[in-house]
C-alpha cells in the first residue's frame, strides 16, 4: 500500500515516488486508507478508497460540500481532489485528536464548531437522506439478519410518522470525535464524506460514535439549554439510524472477501453493530 500511495502522490504533484515520504498512516475509519506524507518540505494528508468504498459515497457531493464548508474556515486546505477516483489530497494540519481522555475538555469547541455548520446557510449538494441510505447500503449487502428487518421497519416508519418535515441545514454527518483535531489556533472538522442536508441533531448523535454518552453530554452544551425527553430520544434514534449503515457496511465487506484479505474479521464487526443496533431499539420502544 504504501507504494501505491507514493506512486499516487507523484502523479498528483508531478515528480518521481522517490521524492514522497510516507510519515505514517492515520487510524481508523472503515472504508479508507489515508495516509501523511511529506513532499518538497510541506505535509499532506493523502486519501485513497479502499475496496468498495466507491459505492457508498457520491464524491460530486462530497467536492462540492468541502468547497462549501471551507469558506467556515474548519476545514484544511484541499490541494487535489478526484471525483473518479476519491483520491484526496490536503495540507496537513499539525494536532492532536479529541480522544476519550480529554473529550470532556472540547464539548464546548465542539458545540461551536457544529453550530458554525448548521448555521452556516451553505447548502449541500443534496440531503443527506437517512432513509435512502439504508436502503442503498442494504442492497450491497447479504444474508442479514431478521432481528434487523424488524428493527430497521420500526426505524423507517417512526421517521416517516415523526421526523421527515424537521427542517434540514447543512450537515457534517460524521462529526466522531476522531474527525476533529486540535490545531495550535483553533479546532478544525474534517472528513465530509458524509455531508448533506439534515437534522443538526443528527451531527451531535454522531458525536457519539465512539461512546454515545459523549452526544449525550454534549447535547446541553450544543443547545445551551437543558434538552427535553424527545430531543435526547430523536439522538438516540438517529444513533440507531447511523449503526444501522454500518452494520451493511461491515456485512458488505465481509462478502467481498475483505475479512480474510485484510485479517479483520468484518462479520464480527457487523454483528457488534447489531448488537448496538438492538441495545438502542430496546431503549427507544421503552
Amino acid at each position: 500500500m504504501e507504494n501505491k500511495i507514493k506512486n499516487v502522490a507523484a502523479d498528483v504533484f508531478k515528480t518521481s515516488p522517490d521524492k514522497i515520504k510516507i510519515e505514517y498512516r492515520l487510524l481508523g475509519g472503515m472504508s479508507n486508507y489515508t495516509y501523511v506524507i511529506s513532499y518538497d518540505d510541506n505535509w499532506y494528508t493523502i486519501r485513497i478508497l479502499g475496496e468498495g468504498a466507491e459505492i457508498f459515497v457520491d464524491r460530486k457531493a462530497e467536492e462540492h460540500n468541502l468547497k462549501e464548508a471551507t469558506k467556515l474556515g474548519i476545514v484544511n486546505e484541499t490541494v487535489y481532489f478526484n471525483v473518479k477516483t476519491g483520491v484526496k489530497v490536503s495540507k496537513y494540519i499539525k494536532g492532536e485528536y479529541i480522544t476519550s481522555e480529554n473529550v470532556k475538555k472540547y464539548y464546548e469547541e465542539v458545540a461551536k464548531v457544529l453550530r458554525l455548520v448548521h448555521n452556516s446557510n451553505l447548502k449541500a449538494y443534496g440531503d443527506f437522506d437517512p432513509i435512502g441510505r439504508i436502503e442503498k447500503y442494504q442492497s450491497y449487502s447479504k444474508n442479514y439478519d431478521k432481528e434487523y428487518e424488524e428493527i430497521k421497519k420500526w426505524w423507517k416508519d417512526y421517521y416517516l410518522k415523526h421526523y421527515q418535515n424537521i427542517p434540514f441545514v447543512f450537515t457534517h454527518g460524521d462529526g466522531q470525535r476522531s474527525n476533529f483535531v486540535i490545531g495550535k489556533d483553533k479546532l478544525y472538522l474534517l472528513d465530509w464524506e458524509f455531508s448533506g442536508q439534515n437534522d443538526p441533531l443528527y451531527d451531535v448523535s454522531v458525536f457519539g460514535q465512539n461512546d454515545f454518552n459523549d452526544a449525550i453530554n454534549l447535547l446541553p452544551v450544543y443547545l445551551k439549554r437543558k434538552p427535553t425527553d424527545e430531543e435526547y430520544f430523536r439522538i438516540r434514534f438517529y444513533r440507531l439510524q447511523q449503526v444501522l449503515m454500518w452494520y451493511h457496511v461491515a456485512l458488505y465487506k465481509d462478502d467481498i472477501g475483505l475479512s480474510q484479505k485484510l485479517n479483520l474479521d468484518f462479520k464480527v464487526i457487523a454483528q457488534n453493530y447489531l448488537k448496538e443496533a438492538k441495545y438502542h431499539f430496546k431503549i427507544l420502544k421503552g
